[in-house]
């Protein structure tokens, strides 16, 4: 995973300004961050200050960056999710706390994730959305994110149908059947996504 490139002087008061005004958080809180980058002579933000930034897919990230700048997409493609989309996902608990908020204001959301968040999780939030552009692009992160989701189940059953040959697979024939109509079914989804 890249890190997320931190803007030049001249353009980082603009971008806190940015968040601060969608995130609804005074702009000295966001500066203050991008600066402490800035000032330690950093041009990067990554995995060291933020551990689950590193273990998070471009399709997370898109989707963080999408509930700040675009909330209202981003809140259809959240409604396309469930809470087993998010396991094992590095950011479950913002997507789970989102998803909490949508029945509130679309144009408070923003700034109620940011209360409601971890200090860790808040801080990569705006990390996230403090770059230019998504990471990539909204409609594509829910069907990616559901797609993981798939692909684990797949690989689950695989592990179970090879387990259940191992014991015998004519005494359990029919189980084995069956997981092999989920896993097709699975697959058939994942091909529909792709």
């Amino acid at each position: 995973m890249s890190p997320q490139r931190i803007p030049e002087a001249a353009a980082r008061d603009q971008f806190a300004d940015r968040i601060a005004h969608k995130a609804r958080i005074t702009e000295d809180v966001v500066r203050a961050e991008i600066r402490k980058a800035a000032v330690a002579k950093r041009t990067e933000l990554g995995a060291r200050e933020f551990p689950a930034f590193g273990q998070m897919k471009d399709a997370e990230k898109g989707l963080i960056w999408s509930v700040i700048h675009n909330t209202r997409e981003a809140f259809e493609a959240l409604a396309t999710l469930d809470g087993t989309d998010f396991e094992g996902l590095a950011g479950r608990e913002i997507f789970e706390t989102a998803q909490s908020l949508h029945k509130g204001p679309l144009d408070l959301i923003p700034s109620t994730l940011l209360q409601r968040l971890s200090t860790v999780n808040a801080q990569l939030v705006t990390s996230i959305a403090a770059t230019a552009n998504p990471p990539a692009p909204h409609s594509e992160c829910a069907r990616a994110l559901k797609r993981l989701r798939w692909e684990r189940e797949r690989a689950a059953i695989q592990r179970e149908i090879d387990r259940l040959q191992e014991l015998g697979a004519l005494r359990h024939e029919r189980e084995i059947e069956a997981l092999w109509l989920k896993k097709k079914d699975l697959m058939h989804r994942i091909e529909e996504l792709s």
